[in-house]
C-alpha cells in the first residue's frame, strides 16, 4: 500500500491560496496506528489506500474531533390488544353455563282454561314456574270474549320444562289444564338438556358426575318449591271464590241429559200453552170484529128502510 506520509502533489499553475476562513474539514480515516488527518475545503474523506489531498508549504488543517455516534430514537409502536384463547372448561365455567339463560325463548300452549277464572290469575299461575315474557289469551273474533286457550312465552328453557312437568293436568276445581309444546319446541328442549350435560362432561370425569348430580338435584329442589307455591295459589283461588264459580259453571255445562231433557220439555210445554193462549186471543178479537161489522150492516139496512118509507 502507498505510504500515508508521502508528499502531496504540487498545486496547479496559477493557484492562489484563499484568504477566507477555512471550511469545516471532515476527518480523514487513517490506517491503524496513525492519527486521523482532516480533509480541507469540506471534501468528504477518501477511502483507505489514498493519500490525503493538500499542497506543499501549507500547514494541514486541524482535524475535527470524531463525531459522536448518533443514537436512533426509540420508535413507539401503537398499543395492541392481546388476544388470548379461552381456557378449557373448569368447574366455574360449568356452573356459569348452568346458570345462564338459553339463546332462544320458547313458548308453550295452555288449553282447557276453565270458564270463570280471570286472565290475570292465569298469568299469575304461569309466573310461578318461571319468568313470563309474554302471555296471550286468544279471544273470540265476534264476541271478544276470551277462549279457553292461549300461548305463553318463557325466558328460559328450564321454565318451559318446569311448566310442562307441573302445570299439565293442574286442577282448578274439577277442571284440568292442558299444557304442551309442539314437536319443534320439544326437540329444542331435548337438545338443550343434551348440550348442557355435554358441557359438564368436558371437565374431569369425577367432577362432571358430581356437577350433573348437582344439576339434577337443583332442578328437583326447585320443583318442590314450585309445588308448594302452587298449593298456596290454589288456596287463594278458593278464598276468592273462583274455584266455586268454576265448579258451578262446569256443573251447569255437564248436567244430566235426562234432567236437561225434562227441563227442556217443560219449557217447550209452557211455550206451547202461551202460543195457544195468544191464538185464542187473536181468534176472539177477530170474532168480535166480525160481529161488530155484521151489526153495523144490520143497522145500515134498517136506516135504508126508514129512508124508503119517508120517500113514500
Amino acid at each position: 500500500p502507498p505510504n500515508p506520509q508521502a508528499a502531496p502533489a504540487p498545486p496547479p499553475a496559477g493557484y492562489v491560496p484563499p484568504t477566507y476562513a477555512p471550511q469545516q474539514a471532515y476527518p480523514q480515516q487513517a490506517y491503524p496506528g496513525y492519527p486521523p488527518v482532516a480533509q480541507p475545503y469540506g471534501y468528504p474523506p477518501q477511502p483507505y489506500g489514498y493519500p490525503p489531498q493538500g499542497y506543499p508549504g501549507y500547514p494541514a488543517y486541524q482535524a475535527m474531533p470524531p463525531a459522536t455516534p448518533m443514537v436512533s430514537p426509540h420508535i413507539q409502536r401503537p398499543p395492541t390488544t392481546q388476544i388470548s384463547l379461552p381456557p378449557p372448561p373448569t368447574t366455574n365455567t360449568v356452573q356459569s353455563f348452568t346458570n345462564t339463560g338459553v339463546e332462544k325463548k320458547t313458548s308453550l300452549y295452555v288449553g282447557k282454561i276453565p270458564e270463570g277464572i280471570p286472565d290475570d290469575k292465569v298469568k299469575e299461575l304461569l309466573e310461578i314456574c318461571g319468568t313470563v315474557v309474554s302471555w296471550k289469551r286468544v279471544e273470540d273474533v265476534e264476541t271478544k270474549k276470551p277462549k279457553a286457550f292461549g300461548f305463553c312465552e318463557y325466558e328460559k328453557a328450564e321454565h318451559v320444562m318446569r311448566a310442562l312437568r307441573l302445570l299439565n293436568g293442574y286442577k282448578i276445581g274439577p277442571a284440568e289444564l292442558l299444557v304442551k309444546v309442539d314437536s319443534k319446541t320439544q326437540a329444542y328442549l331435548d337438545d338443550f338438556v343434551v348440550r348442557k350435560k355435554a358441557i359438564l362432561l368436558q371437565v374431569k370425569e369425577k367432577d362432571a358426575a358430581a356437577h350433573i348430580e348437582d344439576f339434577d338435584k337443583s332442578q328437583a329442589d326447585e320443583d318442590v318449591r314450585v309445588v308448594e307455591e302452587l298449593k298456596r295459589f290454589y288456596e287463594s283461588l278458593q278464598k276468592d271464590g273462583i274455584v266455586a264459580a268454576v265448579e258451578r259453571r262446569l256443573q251447569s255445562a255437564t248436567a244430566d241429559p235426562k234432567e236437561e231433557g225434562k227441563e227442556r220439555s217443560g219449557r217447550d210445554r209452557d211455550k206451547d200453552r202461551e202460543r195457544d193462549r195468544e191464538r185464542d186471543r187473536v181468534r176472539n178479537r177477530d170474532r168480535d170484529r166480525d160481529r161488530d161489522r155484521d151489526r153495523e150492516k144490520d143497522r145500515e139496512k134498517d136506516r135504508e128502510k126508514d129512508r124508503e118509507k119517508d120517500r113514500e
